[in-house]
């Protein structure tokens, strides 16, 4: 290869990164959207390299590398964090398979896999794009903590408590958008006062 091509490629490659930094990534209603310089750079292909990641994060968990899997999702979410999707899925593997009492005995663990979960889910509805299936997934977690026995909840939290957060968190799954949200805050709020604790 000639070394003006080469110049010139290498010109255009610089061009293009300058451009993904300069310029937000916009969504096709024309608001700005979140973004990594990463996801910025990869343009439409950051949907395949994030879900490579998702896919090498599987892989590490059944191989049984718990530390090497989190590294493949940090690096999913890192180049989609504009996607609901991957916060909660991430979550739900922290609250319902590394919280689940068939898999931590200790209760301290638990509580700290399910917080982990909620600070995952919280971060999501800050940073994605459509906030309002991570918002329904963290009134879907409430809900089921409500339903447990005191002893098994993990949190520190009474049900009428949990059912409260489950409303709350359903509430701005509505706002956002998602269509049973409004009714399924309303059956939370019902249980918070049934429970009356």
């Amino acid at each position: 290869m000639k070394l003006a091509t080469r110049v010139l490629l290498w010109a255009g490659a610089v061009a293009c990164a300058g451009l993904a930094l300069r310029t937000p990534p916009t969504s096709p209603d024309g608001h700005v959207r979140h973004g990594s310089f990463a996801s910025r750079l990869l343009g439409p292909l950051v949907g395949i390299a994030a879900a490579v990641e998702w896919g090498r994060f599987e892989s590490a968990l059944r191989q049984g590398d718990e530390g090497r899997a989190w590294i493949h999702a940090d690096r999913a979410l890192a180049l989609a964090p504009d996607r609901s999707g991957g916060w909660t899925y991430l979550a739900h593997h922290a609250i319902f398979e590394r919280a689940s009492p068939l898999r931590t005995q200790d209760p301290v663990e638990r509580r700290r896999w399910i917080e982990v979960g909620l600070a995952l889910l919280a971060r999501g509805e800050r940073e994605a794009l459509d906030p309002g299936p991570v918002a329904f997934r963290t009134g879907i977690v409430y809900a089921t903590l409500a339903g447990r026995e005191d002893g098994r909840r993990a949190l520190p939290i009474s049900s009428a408590e949990a059912w409260r957060l489950a409303a709350e968190a359903f509430d701005r799954a509505a706002a956002a958008g998602e269509p049973i949200a409004a009714e399924a805050a309303r059956l939370a709020r019902e249980s918070a006062r049934d429970s009356g604790d």
